[in-house]
């Protein structure tokens, strides 16, 4: 990988990796189970991006680290983005939607 992208073999990897590993979709009842997360901070690395989690884990903060390559990075900006902007919880600018007041 260099400093301006991936090769075409790069990603083609990386997909395949994603397709490879895939999962079934969580639904409702996962987020009894789930970790909460409570804040983050990340840097990004010539190769992806870290990320750094603070997850509330039985009730205890609990640091937890991960690392993304573009390809996963990609994809999650776009499940975050769409999911935001289904749910009206961003607006068009991805930015988060205040409710108005009801006054």
């Amino acid at each position: 990988m260099s400093s301006k992208g991936l090769s075409a073999n790069e990603v083609e990897f990386l997909k395949g990796r994603i397709e490879k590993y895939r999962l079934p979709v969580p639904d409702v009842r996962d987020a009894e189970k789930a970790l909460h997360v409570l804040s983050l901070s990340s840097t990004t690395l010539e190769n992806g991006l870290i990320v750094r989690l603070v997850v509330n884990k039985g009730g205890h903060p609990q640091e937890v680290d991960l690392a993304f390559d573009p390809v996963v990075t990609y994809e999650v900006i776009n499940v975050l983005k769409k999911a935001g902007l289904e749910m009206g919880w961003l607006d068009s600018k991805g930015e988060v939607r205040v409710a108005k007041s009801r006054s």
